[in-house]
């Protein structure tokens, strides 16, 4: 894996020319550590480089990091999936964001990870081709998948299952990453898929119909925040920093369109109009405080069950939302 140090924070990295005084007081936020808080253990911080719209709270935390205590950022490059689970629980990156089921895959496997805090529920629509109106128009039909026992796989044929479609009814063929399925649905290899913001827009481009949004019929708390049961025991404070720098994060992408456009074009490297639809779209499946329901993290278990083979593992050793509780009331949300 190879370590990438952030440049000093400047907003004008990602927000153009927002500066940290305007942000911060964008936020509610005083130039100065959460509350009474002593500083972090540690003014160096290391967090894992992926990217994609889930992790927008990351960047825009960038510079409440600093107001945090963090004087140096550095960035871990791992392979998305293991590779970021391996980098937690190696204590190579602190704290990282990711797909739920993966950290809970892997503490059912017993690593030593924990999941902190809820970032969005998922910000998947499943859409079809021309001929497809409605979701009940699929039966006898071909639908994309990522690959087969993955959160796309499983998430699809929850939704599926919500409008009556049952698994026999349906062919469920995995094709690969979403620029191969969008090739498969445009092509009419097969009729339907689900993906992230942008595809939907580039869908609709297209003439094909979105079907539904997943957000509507689960309470699926897919991407979180991570970090080791050790550095939670050992560097607290840390922790809870680190948590209050994304929950502000969050309250500023909810209340500060034009901004987090800015951001996401330079993330995603879009033009301004499809940053503005994506935005839109997945703006509601973020959470506003990083809390996350009991029956969403019971969810999310058995969602990690079924890919994991049929294991299971108790919400007590899956999450500590006792940091995160520490960081809203720091953050004044609570």
């Amino acid at each position: 894996m190879r370590i990438q140090h952030a440049r000093p924070f400047s907003r004008r990295r990602f927000l153009g020319q927002v500066t940290l005084a305007g942000t911060a007081g964008l936020l509610g936020v005083h130039l100065r550590p959460s509350a009474a808080e002593p500083p972090p253990e540690t003014t160096k911080l290391r967090l894992v480089k992926i990217s994609g719209i889930c992790i927008a709270p990351q960047y825009v935390a960038e510079e409440l990091l600093r107001v945090e205590g963090f004087t140096e950022v550095q960035y871990v490059e791992a392979v998305a999936g293991a590779g970021l689970t391996q980098a937690l629980a190696s204590g190579e990156a602190h704290i990282s964001m990711g797909f739920s089921p993966l950290f809970i895959i892997r503490v059912d496997a017993g690593d030593p990870i924990v999941m902190l805090a809820g970032v969005h529920v998922g910000c998947f629509e499943l859409f079809g081709s021309e001929r497809v109106r409605a979701i009940r128009d699929l039966k006898g039909k071909i639908v994309a998948v990522g690959s087969l026992g993955t959160v796309n796989h499983l998430v699809t044929q929850r939704v599926l299952a919500n409008f009556g479609v049952a698994p026999e009814e349906v062919t469920i063929m995995a094709v690969g990453d979403t620029p191969l399925r969008m090739a498969a649905l445009k092509s009419g290899t097969v009729q339907a898929t689900m993906a992230a913001p942008p595809a939907p827009i580039q869908a609709e481009a297209w003439g094909f119909n979105v079907l539904a949004y997943a957000g509507d019929y689960m309470d699926l708390p897919l991407a979180g925040l991570a970090t080791t049961t050790g550095r939670i025991r050992d560097s607290r404070g840390e922790v809870v920093s680190v948590l209050t720098a994304i929950v502000r994060g969050l309250v500023f992408m909810k209340n500060h369109r034009a901004e987090t456009v800015a951001l996401i074009q330079k993330l995603l490297k879009m033009e301004k109009t499809v940053a503005e639809a994506t935005y839109d779209l997945s703006i509601p499946s973020f959470s506003s405080d990083g809390s996350v329901s009991v029956k969403g993290i019971q969810n999310i278990i058995e969602m990690s069950s079924a890919q994991a083979g049929g294991r299971s593992v108790a919400a007590s050793d899956v999450v500590d939302f006792g940091p995160l509780r520490e960081a809203q009331t720091a953050a004044g949300i609570r």
